[in-house]
């Protein structure tokens, strides 16, 4: 990933070079290829460049126009270059050079600030406009490429990292507590897509664009994910061949390198699929076999993984890399080294399986993530049993309550009923007098802390806004994408990856396959007897068998939790207490976290992500001098 930063003094000040210096040296991990600053009166822009397409190799940034009234500075990847170019070239405005960045400026120039819906790619970008003394900014449409930001009456500041916003001694490091509470709140954490734990730091969410000038801010929603028309096909065979269709395109395009390229390979539908369209049918883009990077515990007895990994590697054809949950090192300096605490235990797994195509040497690493937002589990069923549908109703409970473990019960209740008739459950228990807790079961959260901030009617808006949803299977399966949930994940991952000079690229995430999944049907979208059927059909003859027709779920993430828990020094407290927690003491549930600390002793390491969250918070508080808000 390469970074951008940028300051813009809305007072008319000159921006000051030693200004911009500071924050792209506070982000310089993302320039091993080259770091420059342009500067324009009041303006100043920033850029990191990692070299991983080839076009990249000759592109040098902040980019102007000819006349100079134009300037970008940009992260990222154009994926419908040859579709664009034609489109500039009618328009009488043919692009300079191939770059990227030449192709979105000239974009502007055609389109003004209606140019990110011309792009498909992922991106992070802000181009000043001299002519109307304004930044334009935007962010792809999933979150891939981070933007944050602060804003204060004489000061636009802005970054790939927030700790480049923070190398301005005028942005304050207050603590946002509000954002620190959805943290500790599974429900609530990355609904907020705009706040970070910091105060006056703000991102901008995945799909928006941004207009900044003297007394002028305004925030747009480019992207309107609406579910398109019902696609209508003859037969769950010719939906697989639609998705294989647009799948392969958009792995294609994910493998522009002058660099070793990589997949991760869990053994799962997603990263096989990945992995395996690679090997079968684009093995020519490359210059060398396709490196994997799989992630085993260490007891293979408990790995229901491994089997599948090796399945797909006796295929021949790639360089495989294998990570095991005992080959684990203390991990304290990336926890405190993040700019915000790690939510789930399996973002940060990552950092293995980068620093290992690293050592390979690559540079471009693909994935399988976002797959299983591409049909999420149980969206539908609300709409299952609101159109009367009870022996599909029936059939998605039951094969809920095999594979997830989950009581058919809990399942109806949760996420059939519950977005149908939002607070019939809190109604029945004040009927029968019981108090409710000033937090959603099963939190982490002080009792103290979630009272104070609200947390239990912020709960029941989120309630109420996913009922809103629920009214319409495609509004419903919408909203996952535009949650939060990929974006926070991209972020932290993305950091994670330019840390080890790496890019991460996602082909479930491209707005193709997205919109393709969007527009299936409901039949084409419910688990039972398979779940993600259209991909298992799209794969026939490039998965392996064997994993084409999986039902085991398996996860490594609690053996690598449990490795760290016992081996780092810092993590592994052989008993919590206030102390252990330190700094966020007063915001965690110490009674809970000691429960959960309790069941990872006796063996159940996935109860760990209570306990990873309260220490990674209490880590990364303890490494931070921030002021209260």
């Amino acid at each position: 990933m390469s970074g951008i930063t940028g300051l813009y003094n809305l007072d008319g000040r000159p921006a000051a070079d030693q200004s911009l210096r500071l924050m792209t040296a506070a982000v310089a991990h993302r320039g091993p290829d080259g770091i420059r600053h342009w500067l324009d009166g009041a303006v100043g822009l920033g850029h990191l460049l990692l070299q991983t397409t080839p076009e990249s190799a000759h592109e040098k940034q902040p980019l102007t126009n000819q006349d100079g009234t134009l300037c970008i500075t940009m992260d990222g990847r154009i994926d419908n270059r040859l579709e664009l170019t034609r489109l500039l070239h009618s328009k009488g405005s043919p692009p300079r050079n191939d770059t990227d960045a030449e192709l979105v400026l000239r974009a502007y120039e055609c389109w003004g600030e209606e140019c990110p819906n011309r792009l498909l790619g992922d991106f992070a970008f802000a181009i000043w406009d001299a002519r109307k003394q304004q930044l334009f900014c935007a962010r792809d449409y999933v979150g891939v490429k981070p933007f944050y930001y602060h804003r204060s009456g004489s000061l636009f500041a802005f970054g790939s990292e927030i700790r480049a916003v923070l190398a301005l001694d005028t942005v304050p490091r207050r603590l946002n507590e509000s954002r620190l509470a959805d943290f500790l709140v599974e429900e609530l954490d990355r609904e907020d897509e705009e706040s970070t734990f910091y105060q006056d730091v703000q991102r901008l969410p995945a799909g928006h664009s941004l207009s900044v000038g003297p007394g002028a801010f305004a925030l747009r929603d480019y992207w309107d994910l609406k579910a398109p028309p019902v696609l209508k096909l003859g037969s769950s065979r010719e939906y697989g061949e639609a998705f294989r269709e647009i799948f392969l395109e958009a792995v294609r395009c994910r493998l522009r390198s002058t660099h070793p390229v990589g997949s991760t390979l869990s053994g799962g539908i997603d990263s096989s699929s990945v992995v395996c369209t690679i090997r079968e049918l684009l093995a020519a883009e490359l210059k060398e076999p396709l490196h994997t990077i799989s992630l085993v515990d260490a007891d293979e007895s408990r790995c229901g993984e491994t089997p599948f990994i090796r399945e797909v590697l006796r295929g021949g054809g790639l360089t495989p890399h294998i990570v095991r949950s005992d080959q684990v090192s203390p991990m304290t300096e990336q926890m405190t080294d993040s700019d915000e605490p790690f939510e789930i235990f399996t973002y940060f797994t990552n950092w293995f399986g980068f620093a290992a195509a690293k050592k390979a040497g690559v540079r471009v690493l693909l994935d399988g993530i976002s797959g299983d937002h591409i049909i999420p589990p149980y969206t539908y069923l609300a709409t299952l049993a609101r159109s009367w549908q009870w022996n599909t109703l029936r059939r998605e409970l039951s094969f809920g309550s095999r594979e997830f473990g989950e009581s058919r019960l809990s399942i109806l209740r949760t996420h059939g009923l519950a977005p149908m008739m939002p607070g019939l459950f809190e109604t029945w228990r004040r009927l029968r007098g019981r108090k409710l807790r000033p937090y959603p079961e099963g939190s982490c959260i002080n009792p103290d802390f979630a009272l104070r901030m609200g947390i239990q009617e912020r709960f029941e808006l989120k309630r109420r806004k996913l009922w809103a949803a629920s009214q319409n299977i495609g509004t419903l399966h919408s909203w996952s994408f535009t949650c939060g949930v990929l974006p926070f994940f991209f972020e932290h991952s993305g950091r994670l990856a330019a840390t080890m000079g790496i890019e991460a690229r996602h082909p479930f995430s491209d707005r193709r396959v997205i919109e393709f999944f969007l527009s299936l049907p409901l039949p084409m979208k419910t688990y039972s007897p398979l779940p993600k059927r259209v991909i298992r059909e799209g794969m026939q003859g490039i998965l392996p068998e064997m994993v084409r027709s999986r039902t085991l779920l398996a996860d490594t993430g609690g053996a690598f939790m449990t490795s760290l828990l016992k081996q780092d020094p810092v993590l592994s407290v052989p008993e919590l207490s206030n102390q252990a927690l330190g700094p966020a003491k007063g915001y965690v549930n110490l009674d809970a976290i000691k429960a959960e600390k309790d069941r990872v002793d006796s063996g159940f390491p996935e109860a760990g992500d209570s306990v990873w969250q309260a220490l990674n918070l209490a880590l990364w508080l303890g490494s931070r001098r921030l002021h209260p808000a």
